[in-house]
């Protein structure tokens, strides 16, 4: 299934959710803390999305495709990529998050991810963590909050 990617101005789905990143303190990879940040639910139906302690709680039956936006409105840094683990399965998330397109503006930076819904994985808690680099030096660091697929 191919993704589109909505342009400004576009009013989200209702199976799109929003998440405000805010960037507090950069740490990179390597130092002894994950970066200092915030995320903020900021579109999406309440009755599929909701946000909570850091954790994306998704409920929607399976087969329905969601796609979850993460929006980085600070020139100082650039989402680079995300990358997803299913919690106390083997895996790398590549079935149920099958699409992932980035967007970079010299102001902003996003995230779509597509979240498949499959079958198979309703129930299943997936940890993630996005890749962000801070443009002045050029260093790597990661967010690393959590996605939960409920069922309906």
């Amino acid at each position: 299934m191919q993704q589109q990617v909505r342009s400004a101005g576009t009013p989200a789905s209702p199976n799109t959710a929003t998440l405000a990143v805010t960037i507090g303190a950069f740490y990179p990879i390597g130092a002894i803390y994950p970066l200092g940040y915030t995320l903020a639910l900021t579109g999406g139906a309440p009755n599929v999305f909701s946000f909570q302690n850091n954790k994306l709680t998704i409920r929607v039956a399976a087969g329905t495709p969601v796609q979850i936006q993460y929006q980085l409105n600070d020139p100082a840094y650039v989402l680079v990529g995300i990358a997803f683990k299913p919690m106390g399965a083997p895996g790398a998330g590549r079935l149920e998050f099958p699409v992932v397109t980035a967007t970079r503006t010299p102001l902003s930076s996003s995230l779509v991810v597509q979240d498949a819904s499959l079958a198979s994985l309703q129930g299943i808690d997936f940890s993630y963590v996005i890749v962000v680099q801070q443009v002045a030096t050029g260093f790597i660091g990661i967010i690393d909050p959590d996605i939960e697929n409920d069922p309906v």
